[in-house]
């Protein structure tokens, strides 16, 4: 009675379980349903994570490690393999009044299997069921505050979760998301 792990708070959110050390904190859940709508179509909780995640080193700070992550202006310099798909000047996002989440959602050139989360070029993945026309098309993302960010694309997700290691420092993990049909 004398000594016992700290209580933290611990929510699911469509499979993605979000940990909180502040005990006085509002609840997350309600805080994402302006999410809901956007990103219904993509069925998180149904998507499973078929290996280890890809782990590497960001030589910056957490927070613009984040920054970069949400912001599609990083693809051509970062990504040059896949940067001429995009179409990153139309790009467009909206902001939780809450302060709780962003989004960016940018369309491709070309429609699915060439939108993928990978350097392949053309995903070799069915799209997910139920997709609209501009979910076939475009590269879809929401950053959950402060280090939570999940990228939607026609065969699945990604999820990727920033960890600072130091002032300019960051570790970065990355997590590949499918339907079970897929994996």
């Amino acid at each position: 009675s004398k000594s016992c792990l700290p209580r933290l708070r611990v929510e699911v959110w469509h499979g993605f379980v979000f940990v909180n050390f502040d005990p006085e904190a509002k609840p997350l859940g309600p805080r994402l349903t302006g999410l809901e709508t956007k990103f219904a179509n993509y069925k998180l909780d149904e998507l499973r994570t078929p290996a280890a995640p890809l782990i590497f080193t960001n030589e910056c700070n957490w927070k613009l490690s984040v920054e970069q992550g949400i912001d599609m202006y990083h693809v051509p310099a970062t990504h040059p393999e896949v940067a001429y798909l995009h179409d990153i000047p139309a790009t467009f996002g909206e902001e939780d009044p809450t302060h709780a989440w962003t989004t960016s959602f940018t369309p491709m050139k070309k429609p699915h299997p060439w939108v993928t989360g990978t350097l392949l070029g053309a995903s070799p993945f069915p799209a997910i069921s139920g997709l609209t026309d501009f979910e076939l098309q475009s590269f879809n993302m929401f950053l959950v505050y402060p280090n939570s960010l999940v990228a939607c694309v026609p065969d699945g997700a990604l999820y990727l979760l920033f960890f600072p290691e130091g002032p300019h420092k960051t570790q970065v993990r990355i997590n590949l998301c499918y339907p079970a049909s897929t994996v």
